[in-house]
């Protein structure tokens, strides 16, 4: 499976790890499944773990097209904090274009390249109840 997907019930958060590198229609297709799902709360914090993925295939229009099919979709996002966590420069590089040209998302959009920090800020002003 190109993205592996987990609830830490420890740090409250969804982490969806990108195993492989993956096409910009296939991310699409996944958010459709996990996001637009009934049981998803879009309230809850989410990482998207980029670290595995090869760089050198994503382009331009790789990441304005999933920013363009995001749009439609950003209601069942509202709420909320993403991390995009990314390990290398181009990688940050992509992942700064993404948050960019998704400005208007009705979502909190963070990009990092260290865990500890991105889980930091996932879990920021998180009830402790909800932590576990």
């Amino acid at each position: 499976m190109p993205i592996e997907t987990t609830i830490d019930t420890n740090e409250c958060f969804i982490t969806h790890i990108i195993t492989v590198s993956i096409r910009s229609d296939e991310i699409i297709k996944t958010i459709q499944n996990l996001y637009l799902d009934s049981n998803h709360d879009p309230a809850r914090p989410t990482l998207w773990d980029a670290r595995q993925v090869d760089t050198a295939r994503a382009s331009f229009s790789d990441i304005f097209q999933m920013v363009e099919h995001f749009s439609d979709s950003w209601s069942a996002l509202s709420g909320g904090k993403t991390a995009i966590l990314v390990g290398d420069s181009q990688q940050m590089a992509n992942a700064r274009l993404f948050k960019t040209l998704a400005n208007a998302m009705p979502r909190e959009l963070e990009v990092f390249d260290d865990y500890q920090k991105a889980a930091s800020w996932l879990t920021e002003r998180v009830p402790a109840q909800a932590r576990g």
